[in-house]
């Protein structure tokens, strides 16, 4: 039996992840709300989507270790946090730009995972 795809949400800030949950909504995969940092372990999902202020880079390095791929973004004058979260091994923007891209890159992300890649 294959699993449903579920896409992990940890943006503390509603007017942010509102357009993030409806995307995810519709696309018919299952969306998973994260509230601290000790949920984000244990999600199972195939994707996570976050605020990068929010995810330190430990936890970032043990997601995408464990198969989950992380997308990220943070203010446009924080290139220091988007690099860090690079380095981690997330997929990290600038906020206007992870939210123009996000259909695309999730596509994406899901498809791979789904493909074993």
């Amino acid at each position: 039996m294959v699993e449903p795809r579920r896409v992990g949400i940890r943006i503390p800030n509603p007017f942010l992840r509102w357009p993030v949950e409806q995307l995810v909504r519709s696309l018919g995969v299952q969306q998973v709300l994260a509230h601290g940092s000790h949920e984000v372990g244990t999600l199972n999902c195939q994707v996570l989507l976050a605020d990068a202020e929010v995810l330190s880079d430990e936890e970032i390095r043990r997601l995408v270790g464990s198969g989950c791929a992380v997308v990220v973004f943070a203010a446009p004058e924080r290139q220091d946090r988007l690099t860090a979260a690079r380095r981690a091994g997330a997929v990290a923007l600038p906020r206007l730009s992870f939210l123009q891209r996000l259909p695309d890159i999730l596509a994406v992300a899901l498809s791979a995972r789904e493909n074993g890649r």
